[in-house]
């Protein structure tokens, strides 16, 4: 986005207009982001009161933050999680009550395995397109012999394929619709849910 922006910068605003469509922001109060993020930078453990799909009637859960993420529509913390001792992302809107440090724990970010295992994501045009609709999107998106990679994290892979809607195998949506494929999907299947 950086560059993104010095691009624009460069050009003379009178000549061109520009619309940036942005998502609406789920709630991230600061009486929750503060403790969360002090309890990460100390690497402390945090009593929270948190709801989910699955279980949305509010239960406390201990849980040891180490990461703040954005994922381009919410706010999450990837933290372990003592009561189903694993770690696991948790949405900072969900959490109803102001978090409580408590004591120092051990369960940082270099025991997340899916934190510390960086994957490639091998991104190609629909494979049902033609022959001319596959270069136009491989130059769309600025691939290399028609591959985009996208190294990330395991415990982000979901995310990128959410933001690109690839969740999913090719389905029912029309190939000029979706436009792109996840060419390695079997190959990285272990990070395409996360265990919440």
């Amino acid at each position: 986005q950086q560059d993104l922006a010095s691009t624009f910068a460069s050009l003379q605003p009178s000549i061109f207009l520009t619309e940036t469509l942005t998502p609406p922001l789920r709630d991230l109060r600061p009486e929750v982001l503060a403790p969360i993020t002090q309890a990460a930078r100390e690497k402390k453990r945090v009593e929270i009161c948190y709801s989910s799909l699955r279980n949305p009637k509010p239960e406390y859960r201990m849980i040891q933050p180490h990461t703040v993420i954005f994922n381009g529509h919410r706010w999450h913390v990837r933290a372990f999680c003592e009561q189903k001792m694993i770690y696991s992302d948790f949405v900072l809107s969900r959490i109803s009550d102001k978090p409580e440090l408590t004591l120092v724990g051990d369960n940082t970010a270099e025991k997340d395995e899916a934190w510390q295992t960086i994957v490639d994501l091998d991104i190609c045009p629909d494979p049902r397109l033609n022959t001319a609709q596959k270069a136009l999107i491989a130059r769309d998106y600025g691939m290399t012999d028609g591959v985009l990679k996208i190294s990330t994290r395991g415990a982000l892979v979901a995310y990128i394929l959410q933001n690109m809607r690839l969740e999913g195998k090719l389905a029912s949506t029309p190939p000029e619709v979706q436009q792109i494929f996840l060419q390695n999907r079997a190959k990285i299947k272990k990070w395409l849910f996360s265990q919440n």
